[in-house]
């Protein structure tokens, strides 16, 4: 596996929830800010959301519901969110009025059920599915959005 257990382990948890509802962006910044090497660097737990919610929307595991329906990133719909996103400050209160949320797409729905990702969510024996990690890892690298090291789109120092 290329991504780190604990963040696997996160993605899972999170892309098993939206098998009952949407998510704001706010949590899944929340849940990484919890993980090792994380927990006292807002400005990684940020990073690390936004290249984690740009892999997702690239590669067409989420969408914003009032958004057309596009499959996959479009520049022209996700750019402006993306820029937003990379610019925000991570301390505070993150609220964007039109990003309150993120929806499972029909092809997020489908990997839920072929790994029975719901099943697993129940702690304390949460169990990562490698072979759903496995298939998101080479989900992102046929996207070209791999993961890597280095962030996908470097957050931007904002504008007083």
């Amino acid at each position: 596996m290329k991504i780190p257990k604990k963040i696997a382990e996160k993605i899972q948890y999170d892309i098993a929830l939206m098998a009952w509802d949407c998510c704001n962006p706010i949590a899944y910044f929340s849940g990484f800010r919890h993980i090792d090497g994380y927990e006292n660097n807002a400005e990684s737990a940020w990073q690390l959301t936004v290249d984690v919610l740009y892999r997702f929307i690239v590669c067409d595991l989420v969408e914003i519901p009032w958004k057309e329906r596009v499959g996959g990133y479009d520049e022209k719909v996700h750019g402006p969110i993306f820029e937003v996103l990379r610019t925000k400050e991570p301390n505070g209160s993150f609220h964007v009025e039109w990003i309150d949320e993120l929806c499972p797409t029909e092809f997020c729905k489908e990997l839920i059920a072929k790994y029975d990702l719901v099943e697993r969510v129940g702690y304390p024996d949460y169990q990562l599915c490698e072979p759903f990690v496995e298939e998101l890892e080479a989900l992102f690298e046929h996207s070209g959005v791999p993961w890597l090291d280095e962030p996908l789109l470097p957050l931007r120092p904002t504008s007083d």
